[in-house]
């Protein structure tokens, strides 16, 4: 039950810190 957890975690985690990168970016951008 553990491992397709985990298999599902390492598969939406590089999506999430993607959108998190590209949230800084624009708010970065957005504050001048």
């Amino acid at each position: 039950m553990v491992k397709p957890v985990c298999e599902l975690l390492c598969y939406i985690a590089p999506f999430f810190f993607t959108c998190g990168h590209l949230a800084i970016a624009v708010w970065g951008a957005d504050e001048g």
